[in-house]
């Protein structure tokens, strides 16, 4: 659910930003690529090279929810999905909220978001 919430976020904010939705599209096709490349989505992150791994990697959303179910599947137990968890609701919340804003702003503004 966590993921979730910062998935629908994350795509509202790309999409209140772009304005059109052929911009929206271009937009969300190559950030989703890249996030999901940088993030271990594709293949794991450990086959990276070692800057990309060791810097980048960990800044991906995508990325902690990729561990939490790896450590979840090593029999690690419940514990570090808890702040993945935190981080993932957290960063959800906040882009939901900015685009929301952005919207608004934009309908007050009789233009199209």
């Amino acid at each position: 659910l966590a993921f979730g919430l910062f998935a629908a976020g994350f795509m509202s904010l790309l999409a209140a930003l772009a304005r059109t939705e052929r911009r929206a599209q271009v937009m969300n096709n190559v950030i989703v690529l890249m996030l999901s490349f940088l993030g271990g989505s594709f293949f794991p992150a450990r086959q990276l090279p070692a800057f990309l791994r060791d810097e980048i990697c960990p800044l991906m959303p995508n990325y902690w929810f990729i561990e939490a179910v790896r450590s979840l599947q090593s029999g690690d137990g419940l514990v570090p999905w808890l702040p993945t968890l935190v981080k993932l609701t957290v960063a959800g919340s906040i882009l939901v909220v900015m685009a929301a804003a952005r919207f608004q702003s934009a309908l007050s503004k009789g233009t199209r978001a």
